[in-house]
C-alpha cells in the first residue's frame, strides 16, 4: 500500500513539473511608447470614441524579455491605451494640427527609444558574456604534482 501511494505521488509530481516548464520568449516584438499627450479634441478622436496621443513605435529582438537588438527604428504614430494593439498612421494634415496645438515644430525629435530597449539589454548580454569568459578562463589550473 505504501509503495503504491509513493509511486502514485512520484508519478503525479513528475507530471505536474513537466507541465509547468517555463518557455523563454524569443523573437521580434513591436513596442509603442507615448511621447506626447495630445489634448482631448475631436481632431484626435478615433471611431471608437477614444482620444489618441502621439506615440513612437519600433521593433526589437528580445530573448527572455531582454531587448538585444533594435530591428526597426519605426516612427511616430497615433496611439491610445484603450486599444494597445492598434496604431494609427498620421497624415500630414493631422501632424500639422499637432504642431499648431503643441507649438513643437520638429515632432521627429520626440521619437526616441527608451534607454532599456536601446542599450540596457545589450549591456546585460555583454555583462553575461564577460562574466562567463572571466569564469571560464580565469580559473587556475591545478598545479601538477612534482616528484621529489
Amino acid at each position: 500500500m505504501k509503495k503504491t501511494l509513493f509511486l502514485t505521488l512520484l508519478l503525479l509530481g513528475a507530471i505536474c513539473t513537466s507541465q509547468a516548464r517555463a518557455r523563454i520568449p524569443i523573437g521580434t516584438h513591436e513596442k509603442t511608447v507615448i511621447v506626447l499627450e495630445l489634448p482631448d479634441s475631436t481632431y484626435y478622436q478615433t471611431d471608437a470614441d477614444n482620444y489618441i496621443d502621439l506615440g513612437y513605435t519600433y521593433k526589437v529582438f528580445e530573448i527572455a524579455h531582454i531587448p538585444v537588438w533594435t530591428v526597426d527604428k519605426g516612427g511616430l504614430v497615433g496611439y491610445t491605451e484603450a486599444e494597445p494593439d492598434t496604431n494609427y498612421q498620421l497624415d500630414d494634415e493631422v501632424m500639422g494640427w499637432i504642431r499648431e496645438d503643441t507649438g513643437i515644430e520638429d515632432l521627429d525629435e520626440l521619437g526616441r527609444i527608451p534607454f532599456w530597449d536601446a542599450w540596457g539589454g545589450k549591456l546585460v548580454v555583454l555583462a553575461l558574456v564577460a562574466g562567463y569568459l572571466i569564469y571560464t578562463f580565469g580559473r587556475k589550473k591545478p598545479e601538477e604534482e612534482t616528484e621529489e
